[in-house]
């Protein structure tokens, strides 16, 4: 279940002390009055100091954007190699990935968005497998494609409602795509009851390979806590965010990851399932030059790891647990 928001309201309190008019002995003299010691002393204090520039962050740095922009990634993340807990195997995984998305109309009220990803898999499985029949691994490669095509609409100033598709393709590489495509959908509606907070909520829908309709909440969040510092979260991933300075940003997120890959007919249960389960928390360094590019590293932490194998109908032969182990990543950004 979600956790619920509690919204800050941060109240800037700008004092400022007046001149005062005194009036000055008539009196002729050498040395200063008293009166006028205390009209140099209030002038002091009336003195305007120029405010504190807004820090603003590179990639905020150019506010317009085009009507159309187009957002390209790639990443890489390796997973050290560690042991299963009911057999003498182990496994080490790397993955390869790269997105795309085009917006249309990014500061309109309507806005198209239709995002892609495509991901590799590579499990690196050694000694005896409990997890399948024979003891061979089960399975070396796959691939994942994701498409999420969506429409979000401005209801007014605060008000918005977004709807959206869901089309995946998760198997082994010589699979067709009638066996390894999953289908849904997600709506909702958009609250921002101030510049620091935007919020999403409503409810995604998508099938399952060999197995029941999945509904989770779809929640979004977008929390500026000061100039600063930022909570967000998207999908199944939280995020706490610190630039830094206006370059350099950590930080630290926590996500839970579900991958489910149709196998192929050398596969140790032919045209079974694989599932792969996670918890990854990652500590996460972010370098950004230019509004339109951006370098991010991350280390962490494979919290909980889950592996399953299932059979053509969906029904579980065997599901294994991983001992927590470390990751690395790093991706680029480019938005054009």
């Amino acid at each position: 279940m979600p956790n619920p928001l509690f919204l800050l309201v941060f109240i800037v309190l700008a004092t400022s002390r007046p001149a005062c008019a005194l009036e000055q002995s008539q009196q002729p003299s050498q040395q200063p009055s008293q009166q006028q010691e205390l009209l140099s002393l209030d002038n002091t204090y009336a003195t305007p100091v120029p405010p504190r520039a807004p820090f603003i962050h590179n990639r905020d740095s150019i506010p317009d954007r085009p009507p159309v922009i187009l957002l390209w990634e790639t990443r890489q993340e390796y997973s050290l190699k560690t042991k299963l807990d009911t057999s003498d195997g182990s496994v080490e995984i790397t993955r390869s990935g790269s997105s795309a998305n085009i917006v249309f109309g990014p500061e309109y009220d309507l806005q198209v968005s239709i995002p892609i990803d495509y991901e590799t898999s590579h499990y690196r499985f050694r000694g005896m497998m409990g997890l399948t029949p024979d003891g061979r691994y089960p399975l070396l490669d796959a691939e994942q494609l994701f498409l999420a095509p969506n429409v979000e609409v401005a209801i007014n100033e605060h008000y918005g409602a977004f709807v959206g598709g869901i089309v995946s393709l998760a198997g082994q590489y010589d699979i067709s795509s009638t066996d390894s495509a999953s289908y849904g959908g997600f709506a909702g509606v958009r609250y921002k009851p101030d510049p620091s907070l935007t919020l999403r909520a409503g409810l995604a829908g998508f099938t399952q390979i060999e197995d029941d309709v999945l509904i989770l909440p779809a929640i979004q969040f977008d929390w500026k806590l000061d100039e600063r510092t930022r909570l967000s979260a998207e999908g199944s991933e939280l995020r706490l965010e610190h630039d830094l300075d206006e370059s350099w940003t950590i930080k630290l997120a926590a996500a839970w990851e579900m991958r489910s890959f149709r196998l192929d007919d050398n596969a140790p249960i032919p045209h079974g399932v694989f599932r792969d389960q996670r918890i990854p928390i990652t500590f996460r360094l972010e370098y950004v030059p230019h509004a339109a590019l951006r370098f991010e590293t991350w280390a962490g932490l494979q919290a909980y790891q889950h592996y399953q194998l299932d059979d053509p109908n969906g029904v579980k032969y065997r599901d294994e647990r991983a001992e927590p182990t470390a990751i690395i990543g790093l991706s680029v950004l480019v938005i054009f």
